[in-house]
Order: C-alpha cells, then sequence, then structure tokens
C-alpha cells in the first residue's frame, strides 16, 4: 500500500514541477555548490533538503534560507504534506483559526484527505509546534499505513504509538539521539529532520551537494591592525592558507581563482603619519597556494618603464593590467599589460599630461576602463579598446568621481560621482559603451557612499553609505532604483564583495570580516582579524 502512495505522490510531484519552479531551479541528483539554501550547509539533513527543494515540496522559510533548526509549525506540516503528496483542493474550508494562514489552503487539503483531524474543540491550531509523535501520525496517514501493535522504542505509548511503529517497520525513522530503543515523543521536529523523514516517505535519495565557494582572500591583520599577509579563508571549514608574510593587502582574484594580485606595503605607513607620502605600493602576484610570489614592477622594468606600478585588474584570460609611472596626478602614468606569468608587458595607453590610473577590466575582457587625471582639476573616465589600445570613449565627469565597476552580466560600467570637495555624492551614471550613452541613478539621501560591488546576475549593487552616522552596507536595485539596508549594527562596515553564487555578501566590520545573506543580512560567518575581503 505505501508504495501506491509513494507512486501517486511522485507523479503528482512530476506534474506540479511542470508548473513550480524551485527557487534555484536546483535538478534532484546533483545541486549547484553550496545548494539552494546558505544556512543548511554541512547539515546532516542538507542532501535531503536539497531533493525536496528540488521537487517544489518546500520553498524554505525566506529568502536563500531554510531554517533547518526552527520547529515545524502544524501549518507549515500541512504544507509539507499536501505538496509532498500532491494532495487536491479542498472543497470546504473546515477551520476558522486558520484564516488568513500562509498554510490555510492546505490546511483543508489535509483535512479533507483525512491526513489530520484537528482537535476536538473544532480547531486546527496552525502555529503551534509539531512534536515527533504527531508527526508519526501525519506521516502514516498521508501513506496510508495500518497502525502496528509493537516496536522498539520503551518511550512509546498512548494514541500515536502505531503509528510511530508503522514508520519505524517502514524505515522512515530510527528513533532519535538518545537510543536505539528511544522515540523521544515528546521533542519538536527540527524543519531540517522533517526533510529526510519525507524523503524517506517518498524513497528519495539525497542530493549530492557540492561544498559552496567560500574560499574568501582576506589581508590577515595583527593586533594594531597592521597587514600581516594575504590568506585564503575556506568558508566551510574556517582553515586559512598563508601565502604571503609581508604587510601585504588588497587582494583580488583572477578569473578562475588560481592567482591573488595584491599590493605589498611597509609597517611604516600605519605607525608614521608622515611615512610614504610619495610611496607607491608596488603590485605582485602570488599563486593560488602560495607556492610562487611574482614581483609586477621586474616585470614592468624588463620592459622599460622604471618608476614602479600601482593599481591592477585581471581580466577574464588572466592577463593582468596594471598602471605605471609617477604617483603625481598630472604627470606621466601609463596602463600596461603583463601576461599570466610576465614574459609578455606591453604599453597599452599613455598620456603625456595625465595619470592613467585604477584600471577596471571589463568583465568580457573587451575594454579598460581607466581613471584620468591632469592635476589641475581635469578628470575623466576613459575606456581603451583591450586589444588595440584604441580610446573608446572619453566621459567628462560633471564633477569629481570616486570609483567605476564594470557589470558582470553586459559591457557597462557604473561610475560613481561625487563633488569637487571631498568624495561624496550620491549620483551614479550607468554607462552602456555600445550605446555611448549614460542613464543618471540618485541615491536615496545625501550621505557619503562608496565601495561598490555588483552583484553576479548584474541586477543589484552593494554599497557602503553612512546615512545613518556610521557606515552600513546597501543595495540598490538597478531595475526599481530601490534601496534595501542590510547592516543596522553600531560600526562601520565596508567594502562590500558578492559571493559568485550572488547568495551572500562579505564585507568589512568591526573585528573582521563578515559573511551574510545577501537578501536579508542575516550573518552566516565571520573571519576575525581581516580585511578587504575578495571572493
Amino acid at each position: 500500500m505505501r508504495r501506491m502512495h509513494i507512486r501517486i505522490a511522485l507523479l503528482a510531484l512530476a506534474l506540479l514541477a511542470q508548473s513550480v519552479s524551485p527557487l534555484t531551479g536546483a535538478s534532484a541528483g546533483v545541486a549547484t555548490p553550496g545548494g539552494t539554501f546558505v544556512d543548511d550547509d554541512g547539515n546532516t539533513h542538507e542532501g535531503m533538503i536539497e531533493e525536496i527543494a528540488a521537487l517544489a515540496i518546500t520553498v524554505g522559510c525566506d529568502v536563500g534560507r531554510y531554517c533547518p533548526a526552527l520547529a515545524v509549525s502544524r501549518g507549515q506540516m500541512a504544507s509539507f504534506l499536501a505538496r509532498a503528496f500532491g494532495l487536491p483542493a479542498a472543497t470546504d474550508d473546515y477551520f476558522a483559526d486558520d484564516n488568513g494562514s500562509t498554510h490555510e489552503d492546505n490546511i483543508n487539503r489535509i483535512y479533507e484527505a483525512g491526513v489530520s483531524t484537528g482537535f476536538v474543540d473544532g480547531t486546527y491550531r496552525p502555529g503551534e509546534p509539531v512534536n515527533r509523535a504527531q508527526m508519526a501520525s501525519f506521516l502514516a496517514r498521508a501513506l496510508g499505513l495500518a497502525p502496528v501493535a509493537t516496536g522498539p522504542f520503551v518511550d512509546v505509548s498512548g494514541v500515536h504509538a502505531g503509528n510511530i511503529n508503522a514508520i519505524y517497520v517502514e524505515g522512515i525513522t530510527v528513533g532519535c539521539s538518545r537510543g536505539a530503543t528511544y522515540y523521544c515523543p515528546g521533542d519538536p521536529v527540527r524543519r531540517d529532520q522533517m526533510a529526510s523523514l519525507l524523503g524517506r516517505s517518498l524513497e528519495l535519495t539525497p542530493a549530492v551537494v557540492p561544498p559552496r565557494d567560500w574560499n574568501i582572500a582576506v589581508s590577515a591583520l595583527d593586533a594594531a591592525d597592521i597587514p600581516i599577509g594575504i590568506h585564503v579563508v575556506d568558508g566551510n571549514t574556517g582553515a586559512a592558507t598563508v601565502l604571503t608574510a609581508d604587510v601585504d593587502a588588497g587582494p583580488e582574484w583572477n578569473a578562475v581563482k588560481a592567482r591573488i594580485a595584491f599590493h605589498r606595503l611597509f609597517e611604516g605607513l600605519f605607525t608614521d603619519p608622515n611615512a610614504g607620502e610619495d610611496f607607491v605600493p608596488p603590485a605582485r602576484v602570488v599563486e593560488a597556494d602560495g607556492s610562487t610570489e611574482y614581483d609586477v614592477d621586474s616585470w614592468l622594468q624588463a620592459a622599460g618603464e622604471m618608476l614602479g606600478s600601482f593599481d591592477y585588474s585581471f581580466g577574464p584570460d588572466g592577463r593582468l593590467a596594471v598602471d605605471a609611472g609617477n604617483s603625481f596626478p598630472g604627470t606621466d602614468r601609463d596602463l600596461w599589460i603583463a601576461d599570466i606569468d610576465g614574459a609578455s608587458v606591453t604599453e597599452l595607453a599613455s598620456d603625456a599630461s595625465w595619470w592613467l590610473t585604477d584600471p577596471k577590466w571589463s568583465h568580457g575582457g573587451d575594454y579598460i576602463a581607466v581613471y584620468a587625471g591632469d592635476g589641475l582639476g581635469g578628470e575623466s573616465t576613459r575606456i581603451f579598446d583591450a586589444v588595440t589600445g584604441m580610446q573608446v570613449v572619453d566621459i567628462p565627469e560633471p564633477a569629481s568621481f570616486t570609483s567605476f565597476i564594470w557589470s558582470p552580466a553586459s559591457e557597462t560600467i557604473l561610475i560613481h560621482l561625487s563633488d569637487d570637495v571631498m568624495p561624496a555624492g550620491n549620483e551614479l551614471l550607468w554607462w552602456d559603451v555600445a550605446l555611448a550613452d549614460g542613464t543618471p541613478i540618485t541615491l536615496p539621501g545625501a550621505a557619503f557612499v562608496t565601495d561598490f560591488d555588483w552583484s553576479p546576475d548584474g541586477s543589484k549593487v552593494a554599497y557602503a553609505s553612512d546615512a545613518d552616522g556610521d557606515f552600513d552596507i546597501h543595495l540598490v536595485d538597478l531595475g526599481t532604483e530601490d534601496v534595501s539596508v542590510i547592516t543596522t549594527t553600531a560600526g562601520d562596515e565596508r567594502e562590500p564583495v558578492w559571493s559568485p553564487d550572488g547568495a551572500m555578501l562579505a564585507f568589512e566590520a568591526d573585528g573582521g570580516v563578515r559573511i551574510v545573506v545577501a537578501e536579508t543580512g542575516v550573518e552566516v560567518g565571520f573571519i576575525p582579524d581581516a580585511a578587504d575581503p575578495d571572493w
């Protein structure tokens, strides 16, 4: 009888899947790295959680979250079962105390199907937690299992005992953590446990969930917040790989995460306010396993540029764009391209009286944008063809600017405008290279805004704003221009960067680097004594 109910349930799910899409579109079997939800990584039940998500039995508790440790409410149980077994719509409304509940329709479905009887006073009590004894009866009725008189559990008795024994015989439960002869009937059922119980009821195989890409490059800091090297932290285990052990900062991964570019500083920059006024921190590159470190300045010197490197940006093919030359605006500072190992270094663009710096390679690899300044108030964003070095466009700034970032989804660039006194302002310019035209975007509030990073799908930009007195992380939706505040904690949060799957943000905070769910700000990780995160 159970197998007949399973076949019917899976047929219903197959039909349902034609009209209902799981949150990430993950298929059963092998999930995307990290899976649908960010808060169940490493959970014993994660494979089955992923499986029921793929079958649209669950949609989670919030954006990107499953809330595995929360107890299953009676309302949630109704929705789990109605979806899992494809129960038809009810012909009547059977309870008054579920009016307005998200689960009301499914509560009526399971009542009409005989899966629930409600309470003797005519209520359903959708907000009450389901205990393990009640769960057994819900599942036994849904599967059409007959009560079994005896079983292995010494703590089971009463109206649910036969159903508890029945789901044990079917291999749906093996008891609780107290031991093989205990069922813990009064304990609440957790949402992660419910995923496995449903999966076993439907004879599903847990999905294989590859680890999430949580390899974050950071500048490790000492007790005085002075950089002490570039580390790569595995967010799944917390283990850190030490790549360098000098005064290094500003790590940036290349596209395939095989190398990291960074600045080599010196300790006096942090201890002497007069030190390093003319110092340009040179760019260096290190292999992701720490095996080899490359001196970018030596590459440039071999090519005839003797004045040193500064800012850098990896292209999608692994080449490095770097500016090099004098350290003062209005003097010669040029744009260079180095191949993967520095064997070929060429000057791509130069201007004898303008500073070309802060190169940013477009994600498609066709263009490189730079900041251009003449030291006399003239400033612009220039975009060059990454192959020929020809200038494609020169976008004069109506005022100063602080930064720009390329879209990961198209050859468009977002430029942050500001005033002439200090880099503040709330004006953005969204420039389409193909159209040679820009769309202005105004962020709400007259606040200092900075540290922009574009989401992987190109729909949102994360940034830091001090609209509330200290810096918090915000998101702006580029389609609607709606802004949401992600963090509101005391202290500054800066330098947000998106995870490769767009599910999370890492950013600098007091004491280290925080990792949060991008849409909700719920913290899922913390790297102490670190700064400059890059995913």
